[in-house]
């Protein structure tokens, strides 16, 4: 009896896909020179990270650009793509590979916030006694610079610091469902929460004259993305685990962000998660290389590490 059940792809194979020499590109992308540096690509998706290097020699009109794609799902794509300053729409070859990812035990992933989480907390109640913005002052700064200054840990090099991914996803969901990725059962200090086109609105008791009544409250967190580091624990209860996971059910954490007007401030308790209207949330513990499975670098062909699979292998054998 065969059954039309199929393993999802992981996002690497889906973006090498993408990198078929068959897929038609909406631009040139992966074309750069001494002023330019390449585009993602409009199938790149957001929560994606990558390194990439451009190769020429000098009086020739042969490039290449060579990329590692880091996901949130810790799959992971190496591709290159040799073009002709010449030609520019024309690409003389494309390759491709992706490994599947490596999903972190819970030893793992709490072994991972005690080395990494922890400095980035660490990291986030010092900047709130600066008093003054960090990096570039947007709320995505304070978590990058915070991987950036991370020392080695129990997994090696910290992973996201050089781009937008912030480590594993363990969580994502938005007012009415979610899903909690995690072998870790727990929010801790030093995980990352990004908010896309939050809503929240919730009723505060009055003060003063207006102490017999409420008054309500109404915050607006991402445009689109707002970035946050938890600074306290929240464990979940076994119910939420293995059913569908809302926003509105995870309990409320202390956080400290940063906008460009306002220095990173700590927040107690706030926003209350189950005044969610619209929008989602992610939440990402900061994790290192060694819970990828291999460096994190813009190198063809991949460094020699298991489960690497070859584009081009793929569609031989779907040829034979």
């Amino acid at each position: 009896m065969s059954s039309s059940f199929q393993v999802p792809k992981c996002q690497a194979e889906e973006f090498a896909e993408h990198l078929h020499p068959s897929e038609e590109w909406d631009s040139l992308w992966y074309y750069w020179d001494h002023t330019k540096e390449i585009k993602k690509p409009s199938f790149f998706p957001s929560d994606a990270s990558w390194i990439w290097r451009g190769h020429g020699l000098p009086g020739q009109t042969n490039r290449t650009t060579a990329a590692t794609v880091l996901f949130s799902d810790l799959s992971i794509c190496w591709f290159k793509i040799d073009w002709d300053t010449s030609a520019r729409n024309t690409t003389l070859s494309r390759l491709s590979a992706f490994r599947p990812p490596h999903h972190p035990f819970r030893l793992d992933l709490i072994d991972a916030s005690r080395s990494y989480g922890t400095q980035l907390a660490q990291f986030a109640q010092a900047a709130t006694q600066e008093h003054h913005l960090v990096g570039s002052g947007d709320s995505r700064a304070l978590v990058a610079e915070a991987l950036e200054r991370v020392e080695n840990g129990v997994h090696g090099r910290a992973v996201g610091g050089f781009d937008t991914a912030f480590g594993y996803l363990l969580y994502e969901g938005g007012q009415k469902d979610g899903r909690w990725y995690g072998a870790d059962h727990e929010i801790r200090p030093g995980d990352v929460l990004q908010w896309k086109s939050a809503r929240f609105s919730w009723d505060v008791p009055g003060r003063g004259a207006w102490e017999a009544k409420t008054v309500r409250q109404e915050l607006a967190l991402g445009d689109p993305h707002h970035t946050a580091i938890a600074m306290s624990s929240a464990p979940l209860i076994p119910a939420v685990l293995t059913s569908n996971v809302p926003v509105i059910a995870l309990p409320n954490l202390d956080l400290i962000d940063q906008t460009p007007e306002r220095p990173p401030r700590w927040h107690v308790g706030s926003p209350p998660l189950s005044a969610l209207q619209s929008g989602s949330l992610k939440i990402y513990r900061p994790i290192g290389e060694a819970l990828i499975g291999c460096p994190v670098d813009a190198v063809w062909p991949p460094r020699p590490v298991a489960g690497v699979v070859y584009m081009q292998e793929m569609q031989e054998l779907s040829e034979t």
